[in-house]
């Protein structure tokens, strides 16, 4: 198993998987997501680049699956405050992982 950095992007590979992962294009790296005032959560866009091999995208935040779909490259999730671990793993097993920050605005 190897660890490497893409960006600022931590990845963890099984060295039998090609060097390619999934790759994170949104939610930004560093961005802080606010929640308009009277609402509880805010929609975030998600956007990938994956491999051509990929058939299925599963995305979990917290290690909790949320959504599994099929060749999609774009998708919105919702989330409230605090900080969240999105990760996106294809059906071989690459993955990517992100931290997202949501936070209220006053």
């Amino acid at each position: 198993i190897g660890v490497r950095l893409v960006g600022s992007e931590m990845c963890i590979r099984d060295s039998s998987i090609p060097d390619e992962v999934p790759i994170i294009l949104s939610p930004k790296i560093g961005f802080t997501y606010a929640i308009e005032p009277g609402r509880s959560q805010v929609s975030i866009p998600l956007k990938l680049k994956t491999l051509a091999d990929a058939q299925s995208i599963s995305i979990y935040i917290d290690n909790k699956l949320v959504k599994k779909v099929s060749g999609k490259k774009t998708d919105i999730f919702k989330l409230g405050p605090g900080t969240f671990t999105l990760k996106v793993v294809d059906d071989r097993g690459r993955f990517s992982k992100r931290i997202i920050n949501v936070m209220n605005v006053l």
